[in-house]
């Protein structure tokens, strides 16, 4: 089974918003994306549509957000999980990650690098997530699994909203984002974390301290 590289008519419309300690909103970037999925998302739904193809074959590969190898639908179970889904929000047992991960909160994660071509999964690039901001849990809207049903030649949507915040007294500069979620492992409770989206703000954004950024982000799917 070839492994296509786009998932053409995806569409992802970014807004980030910056709350002043008094509440002041200022909108400094919405924009559209088109296809921003890391080939880990890409994987992802080519592990769930293939197996068991691969399986003898050693599974589907993916990295994880800490740039370690898995296997997806791998015999050896370095990561299978005939229950695989992708959690964005209020997922279980993350904080059992605390000494494996710098962030644990699926999400938003902020980067003080911009991802560069042709790596476009954010493993390469832990060395820059900002640790140092508090990331609140996102919500999603309407929530998951109930997501309106669409005619066909449509379209489908749902949209995400994190709020962080710089708790620090540094202004940070942040470059770019990328969407992480958590994978569980059949019969185990502890997920593993893999982004699955990423952006590249047009130009860089500074966070002074005591700022706080609402991230809110909105999927578009051809149906």
């Amino acid at each position: 089974m070839s492994v296509p590289l786009t998932l053409s008519g995806m569409m992802v419309k970014l807004k980030v918003t910056l709350v002043s300690p008094d509440g002041t909103k200022v909108v400094v970037l919405e924009t559209p994306y088109k296809d921003p999925f890391t080939q880990n998302y890409v994987f992802f739904l080519d592990g769930l549509l293939s197996w068991p193809a691969w399986a003898g074959a050693g599974g589907v590969p993916m990295t994880n957000a800490k740039n370690v190898g898995r296997s997806f639908w791998s015999p050896g179970t370095l990561f299978a999980s005939p229950v695989a889904s992708l959690c964005v929000v209020n997922c279980p047992n993350t904080n059992l990650l605390s000494g494996t991960y710098a962030v644990t909160v699926p999400g938003f994660w902020l980067y003080s690098s911009p991802f560069t071509s042709p790596v476009n999964w954010a493993g390469d690039y832990y060395n820059y997530l900002i640790s140092s901001l508090i990331y609140q849990t996102p919500t999603i809207s309407p929530s998951a699994g109930n997501v309106p049903p669409t005619p066909f030649g449509g379209t489908a949507s749902f949209t995400i909203n994190q709020y962080i915040i710089n708790p620090t007294s540094s202004t940070i500069t942040i470059y770019s984002t990328a969407l992480v979620t958590a994978i569980y492992n059949a019969g185990n409770s502890s997920p593993d974390l893999f982004d699955i989206a990423y952006f590249n703000f047009p130009s860089a954004i500074a966070l002074s301290p005591a700022v706080g950024m609402i991230i809110t982000a909105t999927f578009s799917m051809p149906t």
